[in-house]
């Protein structure tokens, strides 16, 4: 198992590197500010978590810097960037407990996320009043 100081010199020698995929730089840099963070260095963090991120990412980066934020003890930004957060999921239709649970944890409630439908419609029955009984007919048939 790599210790904290292995992961750290991972995560920046990772960062060094230039895919030229900007969802790579972006997985990359969250995991780096994170270690940051479990490593104490709070201002590092921040100074990580706040570089630009493809829109697909800002969900997870407002949760960290509210993670940030509540390590740091400031509560109103934490709460900010969790709400943040929650509103970018909601417009895509996503939930996550474990930010409702953060969120709960400072008094707010988070409003529900209803759950994405499906593209695909499962075949419906017909109405009732719309099927034809066809059986007296079968069975005059047969008897023919």
């Amino acid at each position: 198992m790599m210790t904290l100081q292995q992961r750290l010199r991972h995560s920046k020698k990772a960062l060094a590197i230039d895919l030229g995929d900007a969802g790579l730089e972006a997985i990359t840099r969250l995991r780096y500010a994170k270690t940051l963070l479990a490593a104490g260095d709070t201002d590092a963090a921040l100074s990580e978590a706040n570089n630009d991120m493809p829109s697909s990412f800002e969900a997870s980066q407002q949760e960290l810097l509210g993670d940030i934020y509540l390590a740091q003890d400031n509560k109103d930004s934490a709460i900010k960037s969790y709400s943040n957060a929650w509103e970018l999921l909601r417009s895509r239709q996503e939930t996550r407990a474990v930010l409702a649970l953060k969120m709960e944890s400072l008094g707010i409630t988070a409003e529900p996320i209803a759950e994405q439908t499906s593209l695909i419609q499962e075949p419906s029955a017909p109405e009732p009043s719309l099927v034809m009984d066809t059986s007296n007919e079968v069975a005059a048939e047969a008897g023919q």
